[in-house]
Protein backbone atom coordinates (compact mmCIF):
# COMPACT_ATOMS: atom_id res chain seq x y z
CA UNK A 1 0.00 0.00 0.00
CA UNK A 2 1.27 3.57 -0.01
CA UNK A 3 1.69 4.02 3.95
CA UNK A 4 -1.85 5.79 4.02
CA UNK A 5 -2.42 7.94 7.26
CA UNK A 6 -5.86 9.24 6.50
CA UNK A 7 -9.11 7.90 4.69
CA UNK A 8 -11.39 5.18 4.83
CA UNK A 9 -10.82 1.72 3.16
CA UNK A 10 -12.23 -1.72 3.35
CA UNK A 11 -9.94 -4.64 2.78
CA UNK A 12 -11.30 -8.06 1.60
CA UNK A 13 -10.70 -11.24 0.02
CA UNK A 14 -11.74 -14.35 0.16
CA UNK A 15 -9.78 -17.73 1.63
CA UNK A 16 -9.80 -21.01 1.88
CA UNK A 17 -8.40 -23.68 4.73
CA UNK A 18 -7.52 -26.73 3.52
CA UNK A 19 -8.43 -29.44 5.87
CA UNK A 20 -5.77 -30.32 8.70
CA UNK A 21 -3.91 -27.49 7.66
CA UNK A 22 -3.44 -23.86 8.82
CA UNK A 23 -4.21 -19.86 7.77
CA UNK A 24 -2.99 -16.86 8.85
CA UNK A 25 -3.05 -13.29 7.85
CA UNK A 26 -2.18 -10.19 9.22
CA UNK A 27 -2.49 -6.15 8.36
CA UNK A 28 0.53 -3.87 9.29
CA UNK A 29 0.66 -0.78 10.37
CA UNK A 30 3.98 -0.39 9.12
CA UNK A 31 5.66 -2.73 6.83
CA UNK A 32 9.43 -2.80 8.12
CA UNK A 33 10.97 -6.29 8.13
CA UNK A 34 11.73 -7.88 11.29
CA UNK A 35 10.67 -4.13 13.22
CA UNK A 36 6.62 -4.14 11.36
CA UNK A 37 4.21 -2.98 13.43
CA UNK A 38 1.17 -4.96 13.49
CA UNK A 39 -2.11 -3.39 13.65
CA UNK A 40 -4.17 -6.94 14.06
CA UNK A 41 -3.12 -10.76 13.21
CA UNK A 42 -5.58 -13.63 12.71
CA UNK A 43 -5.03 -17.52 12.92
CA UNK A 44 -6.99 -20.21 11.84
CA UNK A 45 -7.02 -22.75 13.78
CA UNK A 46 -7.42 -26.79 13.18
CA UNK A 47 -10.04 -26.75 15.77
CA UNK A 48 -12.24 -24.75 13.47
CA UNK A 49 -11.82 -21.51 15.06
CA UNK A 50 -10.40 -17.96 13.46
CA UNK A 51 -8.70 -16.35 16.61
CA UNK A 52 -7.87 -12.55 15.93
CA UNK A 53 -5.58 -10.31 17.99
CA UNK A 54 -7.01 -6.88 18.04
CA UNK A 55 -6.96 -4.90 20.67
CA UNK A 56 -5.85 -7.66 22.70
CA UNK A 57 -4.56 -10.75 22.61
CA UNK A 58 -6.98 -13.30 21.39
CA UNK A 59 -9.96 -10.14 21.49
CA UNK A 60 -12.79 -12.47 19.53
CA UNK A 61 -12.74 -15.93 17.78
CA UNK A 62 -15.42 -17.41 15.31
CA UNK A 63 -15.87 -20.71 13.71
CA UNK A 64 -15.15 -21.38 9.85
CA UNK A 65 -15.34 -24.50 7.68
CA UNK A 66 -12.21 -25.99 6.37
CA UNK A 67 -12.27 -26.99 2.73
CA UNK A 68 -14.62 -24.33 2.27
CA UNK A 69 -14.28 -20.54 1.12
CA UNK A 70 -14.97 -17.51 3.32
CA UNK A 71 -15.02 -14.11 2.89
CA UNK A 72 -13.41 -11.88 4.95
CA UNK A 73 -13.57 -7.91 5.33
CA UNK A 74 -12.27 -5.66 7.30
CA UNK A 75 -12.92 -1.98 7.33
CA UNK A 76 -10.27 0.56 8.21
CA UNK A 77 -11.43 3.92 9.16
CA UNK A 78 -8.03 5.75 9.47
CA UNK A 79 -9.91 9.62 10.21
CA UNK A 80 -12.12 8.47 13.21
CA UNK A 81 -9.52 5.55 14.18
CA UNK A 82 -11.36 2.57 14.10
CA UNK A 83 -11.37 -0.64 12.69
CA UNK A 84 -14.17 -3.55 12.55
CA UNK A 85 -13.74 -7.19 11.14
CA UNK A 86 -16.82 -8.88 9.60
CA UNK A 87 -16.73 -12.69 8.15
CA UNK A 88 -19.46 -14.37 5.95
CA UNK A 89 -21.24 -11.09 6.27
CA UNK A 90 -21.44 -11.13 9.73
CA UNK A 91 -20.07 -9.14 12.47
CA UNK A 92 -17.26 -10.52 14.25
CA UNK A 93 -14.84 -7.60 15.70
CA UNK A 94 -14.16 -3.70 16.25
CA UNK A 95 -11.26 -2.32 17.95
CA UNK A 96 -9.23 0.97 18.04
CA UNK A 97 -6.95 0.74 14.73
CA UNK A 98 -4.08 2.72 16.23
CA UNK A 99 -3.64 0.37 19.19
CA UNK A 100 -2.35 -2.99 17.42
CA UNK A 101 -2.75 -6.36 17.94
CA UNK A 102 -2.66 -6.10 21.63
CA UNK A 103 -3.64 -3.29 22.79
CA UNK A 104 -0.53 -1.22 23.30
CA UNK A 105 0.03 0.21 19.65
CA UNK A 106 0.27 4.25 18.65
CA UNK A 107 0.40 3.78 15.39
CA UNK A 108 -2.31 4.95 13.16
CA UNK A 109 -1.10 4.14 9.41
CA UNK A 110 -2.12 1.34 6.95
CA UNK A 111 0.78 0.06 4.92
CA UNK A 112 0.44 -3.86 4.41
CA UNK A 113 -1.23 -7.06 4.32
CA UNK A 114 0.73 -10.12 4.76
CA UNK A 115 -0.59 -13.31 4.58
CA UNK A 116 1.95 -15.99 5.60
CA UNK A 117 2.57 -19.63 6.25
CA UNK A 118 2.14 -19.89 10.01
CA UNK A 119 2.64 -23.50 11.13
CA UNK A 120 2.94 -25.11 14.62
CA UNK A 121 4.02 -28.64 14.72
CA UNK A 122 3.13 -30.95 13.69
CA UNK A 123 0.41 -28.64 11.77
CA UNK A 124 1.39 -26.74 8.48
CA UNK A 125 -0.08 -23.91 6.81
CA UNK A 126 -2.58 -24.90 3.81
CA UNK A 127 -4.29 -22.17 2.60
CA UNK A 128 -5.66 -20.08 -0.51
CA UNK A 129 -6.04 -16.63 -1.49
CA UNK A 130 -8.39 -14.88 -3.65
CA UNK A 131 -10.87 -11.94 -4.74
CA UNK A 132 -8.14 -9.31 -2.97
CA UNK A 133 -9.56 -5.97 -2.87
CA UNK A 134 -8.48 -2.81 -1.20
CA UNK A 135 -10.69 0.05 -2.09
CA UNK A 136 -11.86 3.78 -0.54
CA UNK A 137 -15.41 3.64 1.17
CA UNK A 138 -17.74 6.39 2.41
CA UNK A 139 -19.12 5.67 5.92
CA UNK A 140 -22.48 5.18 7.15
CA UNK A 141 -24.43 8.26 8.46
CA UNK A 142 -23.27 9.24 12.67
CA UNK A 143 -26.23 9.20 15.44
CA UNK A 144 -25.99 12.69 17.13
CA UNK A 145 -26.69 14.22 20.50
CA UNK A 146 -25.15 12.22 22.40
CA UNK A 147 -25.61 12.66 26.55
CA UNK A 148 -24.24 10.90 29.30
CA UNK A 149 -25.90 11.62 32.66
CA UNK A 150 -24.58 10.16 36.20
CA UNK A 151 -27.33 8.00 38.08
CA UNK A 152 -27.18 5.73 41.12
CA UNK A 153 -23.56 6.51 41.94
CA UNK A 154 -21.54 4.40 39.42
CA UNK A 155 -24.50 4.28 36.55
CA UNK A 156 -23.83 5.96 33.22
CA UNK A 157 -27.10 6.90 31.26
CA UNK A 158 -26.72 7.74 27.77
CA UNK A 159 -29.03 8.79 24.98
CA UNK A 160 -28.41 10.20 21.51
CA UNK A 161 -30.58 10.72 18.29
CA UNK A 162 -30.84 8.20 15.55
CA UNK A 163 -29.09 9.15 12.41
CA UNK A 164 -30.99 9.47 9.06
CA UNK A 165 -30.02 5.77 8.12
CA UNK A 166 -31.27 2.85 9.84
CA UNK A 167 -28.36 1.30 11.25
CA UNK A 168 -28.23 -2.68 11.39
CA UNK A 169 -27.05 -2.29 14.99
CA UNK A 170 -25.05 0.72 17.17
CA UNK A 171 -21.58 -0.36 18.57
CA UNK A 172 -20.84 1.51 22.09
CA UNK A 173 -17.00 1.99 23.30
CA UNK A 174 -16.26 3.29 27.01
CA UNK A 175 -12.13 4.47 26.65
CA UNK A 176 -11.52 2.61 23.46
CA UNK A 177 -13.33 -0.54 24.20
CA UNK A 178 -15.66 -1.99 22.93
CA UNK A 179 -18.90 -2.92 25.65
CA UNK A 180 -21.90 -3.87 24.34
CA UNK A 181 -24.18 -4.16 20.61
CA UNK A 182 -27.20 -1.71 21.11
CA UNK A 183 -30.31 -2.75 19.01
CA UNK A 184 -31.31 -0.17 15.83
CA UNK A 185 -34.27 0.97 17.49
CA UNK A 186 -32.57 2.41 20.54
CA UNK A 187 -31.90 5.71 21.34
CA UNK A 188 -30.97 5.33 24.89
CA UNK A 189 -28.50 2.55 27.17
CA UNK A 190 -27.47 2.83 30.79
CA UNK A 191 -24.09 1.51 32.01
CA UNK A 192 -24.54 -0.21 34.91
CA UNK A 193 -21.86 0.01 37.54
CA UNK A 194 -18.86 1.73 36.19
CA UNK A 195 -15.68 2.19 37.96
CA UNK A 196 -14.90 5.22 38.93
CA UNK A 197 -12.86 7.39 36.84
CA UNK A 198 -13.49 10.32 33.82
CA UNK A 199 -14.59 7.92 30.65
CA UNK A 200 -15.43 8.61 27.37
CA UNK A 201 -17.85 7.08 25.72
CA UNK A 202 -18.07 6.60 21.49
CA UNK A 203 -21.08 5.60 20.09
CA UNK A 204 -21.03 4.31 16.03
CA UNK A 205 -24.12 3.05 14.05
CA UNK A 206 -23.24 -0.04 11.75
CA UNK A 207 -24.69 -1.41 8.43
CA UNK A 208 -23.66 -4.68 7.30
CA UNK A 209 -20.84 -4.44 4.76
CA UNK A 210 -20.17 -0.75 5.36
CA UNK A 211 -18.54 -1.31 8.74
CA UNK A 212 -19.04 1.37 11.35
CA UNK A 213 -19.71 5.80 11.01
CA UNK A 214 -17.77 8.58 12.40
CA UNK A 215 -18.93 8.07 16.19
CA UNK A 216 -20.40 10.73 18.52
CA UNK A 217 -18.72 11.08 21.72
CA UNK A 218 -19.41 12.19 25.36
CA UNK A 219 -17.26 12.29 28.50
CA UNK A 220 -18.18 12.27 31.84
CA UNK A 221 -16.21 11.89 35.48
CA UNK A 222 -17.46 9.37 37.90
CA UNK A 223 -15.90 10.70 41.39
CA UNK A 224 -14.64 9.06 43.85
CA UNK A 225 -11.45 6.77 44.85
CA UNK A 226 -7.73 7.97 45.47
CA UNK A 227 -4.71 8.16 44.00
CA UNK A 228 -3.55 5.00 42.70
CA UNK A 229 -0.28 3.91 44.44
CA UNK A 230 1.96 1.61 42.07
CA UNK A 231 1.00 -0.39 38.96
CA UNK A 232 1.81 -4.08 39.03
CA UNK A 233 3.41 -5.42 36.38
CA UNK A 234 3.37 -9.94 36.73
CA UNK A 235 5.25 -10.80 33.50
CA UNK A 236 5.45 -14.82 32.70
CA UNK A 237 8.94 -15.85 31.54
CA UNK A 238 11.64 -18.30 31.78
CA UNK A 239 15.42 -18.35 31.22
CA UNK A 240 15.18 -20.68 28.06
CA UNK A 241 12.67 -17.98 26.36
CA UNK A 242 14.64 -15.70 23.75
CA UNK A 243 11.83 -12.91 23.55
CA UNK A 244 12.09 -12.71 27.55
CA UNK A 245 14.91 -10.07 27.98
CA UNK A 246 12.46 -7.93 25.64
CA UNK A 247 10.34 -7.83 29.25
CA UNK A 248 13.04 -7.42 31.67
CA UNK A 249 14.65 -4.62 29.36
CA UNK A 250 10.91 -3.31 29.57
CA UNK A 251 10.54 -3.32 33.38
CA UNK A 252 14.18 -1.40 33.45
CA UNK A 253 13.14 1.13 31.07
CA UNK A 254 9.54 2.27 33.54
CA UNK A 255 12.31 1.64 36.64
CA UNK A 256 14.69 4.29 34.72
CA UNK A 257 12.11 6.44 33.87
CA UNK A 258 10.64 7.19 37.34
CA UNK A 259 7.27 5.18 36.84
CA UNK A 260 5.70 4.21 40.05
CA UNK A 261 5.20 0.46 39.22
CA UNK A 262 5.63 -3.06 41.47
CA UNK A 263 6.88 -5.68 39.20
CA UNK A 264 6.05 -9.80 40.16
CA UNK A 265 7.93 -12.42 37.44
CA UNK A 266 6.65 -15.67 37.53
CA UNK A 267 9.10 -18.11 36.12
CA UNK A 268 7.20 -20.89 34.04
CA UNK A 269 9.02 -24.11 33.48
CA UNK A 270 12.76 -23.19 34.89
CA UNK A 271 14.69 -23.77 37.87
CA UNK A 272 13.04 -20.39 39.29
CA UNK A 273 9.27 -21.88 38.60
CA UNK A 274 7.34 -21.86 41.80
CA UNK A 275 4.43 -23.51 42.88
CA UNK A 276 3.17 -19.91 44.29
CA UNK A 277 4.07 -18.90 41.15
CA UNK A 278 2.69 -21.32 38.91
CA UNK A 279 -1.23 -20.71 41.03
CA UNK A 280 -0.96 -17.07 40.27
CA UNK A 281 -0.29 -17.41 36.75
CA UNK A 282 -3.08 -20.30 36.62
CA UNK A 283 -5.48 -17.57 37.79
CA UNK A 284 -5.11 -15.94 34.41
CA UNK A 285 -4.51 -18.64 31.91
CA UNK A 286 -4.98 -22.43 31.66
CA UNK A 287 -2.12 -22.12 28.64
CA UNK A 288 1.15 -19.78 29.63
CA UNK A 289 3.19 -18.30 26.62
CA UNK A 290 6.59 -16.53 27.57
CA UNK A 291 6.42 -13.53 28.12
CA UNK A 292 3.04 -12.68 29.34
CA UNK A 293 2.40 -9.54 30.89
CA UNK A 294 -0.70 -8.83 33.21
CA UNK A 295 -1.00 -5.08 34.06
CA UNK A 296 -2.72 -4.80 36.53
CA UNK A 297 -4.61 -7.52 35.95
CA UNK A 298 -6.57 -5.75 33.43
CA UNK A 299 -4.45 -5.89 30.79
CA UNK A 300 -2.86 -8.46 28.89
CA UNK A 301 0.26 -8.02 26.77
CA UNK A 302 1.50 -11.45 24.99
CA UNK A 303 4.80 -12.06 23.34
CA UNK A 304 8.20 -10.13 23.40
CA UNK A 305 10.81 -8.75 21.12
CA UNK A 306 14.20 -10.80 19.69
CA UNK A 307 17.16 -9.74 20.25
CA UNK A 308 18.25 -6.80 21.62
CA UNK A 309 14.19 -5.43 21.78
CA UNK A 310 12.73 -3.66 24.51
CA UNK A 311 9.10 -3.75 25.68
CA UNK A 312 9.24 -0.37 27.29
CA UNK A 313 7.14 1.13 24.69
CA UNK A 314 4.31 -1.34 24.70
CA UNK A 315 4.66 -1.30 28.79
CA UNK A 316 4.59 2.47 29.04
CA UNK A 317 1.68 2.67 26.90
CA UNK A 318 -0.26 0.61 28.87
CA UNK A 319 1.43 2.13 32.42
CA UNK A 320 -0.39 5.84 31.45
CA UNK A 321 -3.45 4.18 30.78
CA UNK A 322 -3.53 2.38 33.93
CA UNK A 323 -2.15 5.14 36.74
CA UNK A 324 -4.22 7.59 35.94
CA UNK A 325 -7.65 5.35 37.30
CA UNK A 326 -7.61 6.09 40.45
CA UNK A 327 -8.04 2.90 43.54
CA UNK A 328 -10.60 2.25 45.85
CA UNK A 329 -8.66 1.19 48.79
CA UNK A 330 -5.88 2.58 50.33
CA UNK A 331 -2.68 -0.04 51.67
CA UNK A 332 -0.38 0.47 54.34
CA UNK A 333 2.66 -1.86 54.65
CA UNK A 334 5.41 -2.22 57.07
CA UNK A 335 7.57 -4.83 58.01
CA UNK A 336 9.32 -5.33 61.19
CA UNK A 337 12.50 -7.84 61.50
CA UNK A 338 12.32 -10.72 63.91
CA UNK A 339 15.62 -12.60 62.59
CA UNK A 340 17.43 -13.35 59.69
CA UNK A 341 15.14 -15.57 58.28
CA UNK A 342 11.52 -14.22 59.48
CA UNK A 343 9.92 -10.78 59.21
CA UNK A 344 6.79 -10.40 60.07
CA UNK A 345 4.28 -7.67 57.50
CA UNK A 346 1.71 -5.60 58.99
CA UNK A 347 -0.96 -4.78 56.33
CA UNK A 348 -3.91 -2.26 57.09
CA UNK A 349 -6.29 -1.87 53.98
CA UNK A 350 -9.08 0.54 54.09
CA UNK A 351 -11.83 1.03 51.89
CA UNK A 352 -11.75 4.27 50.32
CA UNK A 353 -15.04 3.53 48.10
CA UNK A 354 -17.30 1.08 48.23
CA UNK A 355 -17.21 -0.06 44.62
CA UNK A 356 -16.30 -3.83 45.07
CA UNK A 357 -19.00 -5.52 48.13
CA UNK A 358 -17.51 -9.03 47.79
CA UNK A 359 -14.96 -11.36 46.18
CA UNK A 360 -11.93 -8.98 47.20
CA UNK A 361 -8.30 -10.73 48.42
CA UNK A 362 -5.02 -9.52 49.43
CA UNK A 363 -1.93 -11.23 47.90
CA UNK A 364 1.40 -11.06 49.69
CA UNK A 365 4.61 -11.86 47.57
CA UNK A 366 8.35 -11.62 48.23
CA UNK A 367 10.17 -11.32 45.37
CA UNK A 368 14.34 -11.04 44.91
CA UNK A 369 16.51 -9.58 42.46
CA UNK A 370 20.17 -9.28 41.65
CA UNK A 371 20.16 -12.67 40.95
CA UNK A 372 23.31 -13.59 39.18
CA UNK A 373 21.92 -15.91 35.80
CA UNK A 374 23.43 -16.14 32.24
CA UNK A 375 20.72 -16.76 30.39
CA UNK A 376 19.65 -15.22 26.74
CA UNK A 377 22.35 -12.77 26.93
CA UNK A 378 21.18 -11.39 30.49
CA UNK A 379 23.67 -11.18 33.23
CA UNK A 380 20.89 -11.48 35.85
CA UNK A 381 17.06 -11.99 36.86
CA UNK A 382 14.71 -9.37 39.07
CA UNK A 383 11.67 -9.09 40.76
CA UNK A 384 11.84 -13.44 41.16
CA UNK A 385 8.79 -14.69 43.01
CA UNK A 386 9.92 -16.64 45.76
CA UNK A 387 7.00 -17.34 47.45
CA UNK A 388 3.48 -15.89 48.29
CA UNK A 389 1.81 -15.33 52.18
CA UNK A 390 0.03 -17.18 53.81
CA UNK A 391 -0.45 -18.72 50.35
CA UNK A 392 -0.89 -17.52 46.61
CA UNK A 393 -4.53 -18.04 47.28
CA UNK A 394 -4.64 -14.90 49.22
CA UNK A 395 -6.70 -13.36 52.37
CA UNK A 396 -10.24 -12.80 51.59
CA UNK A 397 -11.34 -9.16 52.48
CA UNK A 398 -14.81 -8.42 54.38
CA UNK A 399 -15.27 -4.87 54.73
CA UNK A 400 -19.26 -5.07 56.03
CA UNK A 401 -18.29 -4.25 59.40
CA UNK A 402 -15.45 -2.74 59.41
CA UNK A 403 -13.61 0.16 56.67
CA UNK A 404 -10.40 -0.66 57.55
CA UNK A 405 -8.58 -4.32 58.42
CA UNK A 406 -5.39 -5.22 59.37
CA UNK A 407 -3.37 -8.20 58.87
CA UNK A 408 -0.09 -9.59 60.64
CA UNK A 409 1.62 -11.97 58.12
CA UNK A 410 4.63 -13.89 59.39
CA UNK A 411 7.18 -14.16 56.62
CA UNK A 412 9.29 -17.17 56.77
CA UNK A 413 12.15 -16.15 53.47
CA UNK A 414 12.90 -18.76 51.63
CA UNK A 415 16.75 -20.94 52.09
CA UNK A 416 19.11 -19.17 49.52
CA UNK A 417 17.02 -16.18 49.39
CA UNK A 418 18.94 -12.88 49.69
CA UNK A 419 17.09 -10.52 52.29
CA UNK A 420 18.88 -7.40 51.47
CA UNK A 421 17.96 -7.69 47.70
CA UNK A 422 14.43 -8.66 48.61
CA UNK A 423 11.25 -6.68 48.25
CA UNK A 424 7.59 -7.44 49.56
CA UNK A 425 4.35 -6.45 47.31
CA UNK A 426 0.99 -6.53 49.09
CA UNK A 427 -2.07 -5.96 46.82
CA UNK A 428 -5.69 -6.02 46.76
CA UNK A 429 -7.37 -8.00 43.57
CA UNK A 430 -11.45 -8.37 42.74
CA UNK A 431 -11.24 -12.18 41.83
CA UNK A 432 -14.14 -12.37 39.43
CA UNK A 433 -12.76 -9.26 36.78
CA UNK A 434 -8.91 -9.79 37.64
CA UNK A 435 -8.62 -5.81 38.82
CA UNK A 436 -5.86 -5.15 40.66
CA UNK A 437 -7.17 -2.01 42.61
CA UNK A 438 -4.18 -1.17 45.07
CA UNK A 439 -0.68 -2.28 45.44
CA UNK A 440 2.37 -1.47 47.74
CA UNK A 441 5.55 -2.34 48.14
CA UNK A 442 8.47 -1.73 50.44
CA UNK A 443 12.25 -3.48 51.00
CA UNK A 444 12.43 -6.66 52.71
CA UNK A 445 15.29 -5.26 54.49
CA UNK A 446 13.81 -1.01 54.77
CA UNK A 447 15.29 1.59 56.33
CA UNK A 448 15.00 2.11 60.17
CA UNK A 449 12.94 5.65 61.86
CA UNK A 450 16.53 7.28 62.38
CA UNK A 451 17.49 6.43 58.84
CA UNK A 452 14.63 8.47 57.87
CA UNK A 453 15.53 11.08 60.12
CA UNK A 454 18.76 11.15 58.77
CA UNK A 455 17.86 11.30 54.94
CA UNK A 456 16.17 14.58 56.40
CA UNK A 457 12.61 14.13 54.67
CA UNK A 458 11.34 17.33 52.87
CA UNK A 459 8.35 18.78 52.40
CA UNK A 460 7.85 21.10 49.70
CA UNK A 461 6.57 24.13 48.52
CA UNK A 462 4.59 25.98 51.83
CA UNK A 463 2.38 27.93 51.47
CA UNK A 464 1.07 25.19 48.75
CA UNK A 465 -2.36 25.63 46.08
CA UNK A 466 -1.64 22.56 43.88
CA UNK A 467 0.30 19.50 45.60
CA UNK A 468 3.22 19.63 47.82
CA UNK A 469 5.99 17.47 47.54
CA UNK A 470 7.35 14.77 50.02
CA UNK A 471 10.84 13.55 49.38
CA UNK A 472 13.18 10.97 51.04
CA UNK A 473 10.43 9.25 52.52
CA UNK A 474 10.10 6.08 50.38
CA UNK A 475 7.61 3.70 52.14
CA UNK A 476 6.44 5.67 54.83
CA UNK A 477 2.79 6.05 55.50
CA UNK A 478 1.72 9.53 55.33
CA UNK A 479 -1.27 11.54 57.12
CA UNK A 480 -2.59 15.09 56.36
CA UNK A 481 -4.38 16.59 59.50
CA UNK A 482 -6.61 19.71 59.79
CA UNK A 483 -7.24 21.99 62.45
CA UNK A 484 -9.92 19.58 63.98
CA UNK A 485 -8.13 16.60 64.16
CA UNK A 486 -9.45 15.18 60.83
CA UNK A 487 -7.17 12.71 58.81
CA UNK A 488 -7.79 14.44 55.18
CA UNK A 489 -5.20 12.62 53.03
CA UNK A 490 -4.30 9.41 53.85
CA UNK A 491 -1.13 7.77 51.35
CA UNK A 492 1.75 5.26 51.04
CA UNK A 493 4.74 7.50 49.96
CA UNK A 494 5.68 5.60 46.76
CA UNK A 495 8.10 7.38 45.41
CA UNK A 496 11.69 9.00 46.69
CA UNK A 497 10.00 12.66 45.54
CA UNK A 498 6.17 11.59 46.04
CA UNK A 499 4.02 14.32 44.54
CA UNK A 500 0.61 14.60 46.71
CA UNK A 501 -2.19 16.65 45.72
CA UNK A 502 -3.71 19.30 47.85
CA UNK A 503 -6.20 21.18 45.17
CA UNK A 504 -9.25 19.76 46.71
CA UNK A 505 -8.60 20.74 50.03
CA UNK A 506 -9.88 23.90 51.84
CA UNK A 507 -7.12 27.01 52.51
CA UNK A 508 -5.87 26.74 55.84
CA UNK A 509 -3.55 25.38 57.84
CA UNK A 510 -2.96 21.39 58.51
CA UNK A 511 0.05 18.92 59.82
CA UNK A 512 1.92 16.20 57.75
CA UNK A 513 2.54 13.28 60.10
CA UNK A 514 4.27 9.88 59.66
CA UNK A 515 2.58 6.47 61.17
CA UNK A 516 6.11 5.21 61.82
CA UNK A 517 7.24 7.90 64.27
CA UNK A 518 4.79 10.16 65.93
CA UNK A 519 7.94 12.66 66.26
CA UNK A 520 8.30 13.23 62.77
CA UNK A 521 5.61 16.06 62.25
CA UNK A 522 5.59 19.36 59.68
CA UNK A 523 3.05 22.32 59.41
CA UNK A 524 1.96 23.34 56.30
CA UNK A 525 -0.35 25.79 55.08
CA UNK A 526 -2.68 25.36 51.73
CA UNK A 527 -3.61 28.72 50.00
CA UNK A 528 -5.62 29.11 47.18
Amino acid sequence: MSDYTTGRYAISFNIFVESGKLGYFNILNDFAGTSSVWAMQAYFKNNGYMVVDAGAASADSIAYTQNAWHQVLITVDLDDDIATIEFDGQFMHMWKFSSGSFGDGTMKKLDAVNFFGWSVSPLQAGYYIDNILVEQVTAPDSPSSLTATLQNQFDVHLTWNAPSATPTKYFLMRNNQLIDEVAATATSYTDVHVYPQTLTYKLFSYITSQGVSAPDSVNITIPGGVDRNLVLFEIATATDCPYCPSAARGVTGLITNNAQVAVINYHAGDSYASTDGNTRLGLYASTIYTPTTWVDGVYTLEGGLSGSGSLYTSYNTVYQMRNVVPATHINYLSINKINETQFVATISVKEALSYFTSDLKLFVALTESNIAQSWMGMTELDYVCRKFYPNANGTSLDFSQNDSLTFTITIDVPTGVNINNSEVVAFVQHIPSKEVVQTAKTPLVGVGIDQYANNQINIYPSPASDFITISNALGMHMQIININGQIVKDQLISSSNCPIYVNDLSAGIYVVNFLENPLLRQKIVITH
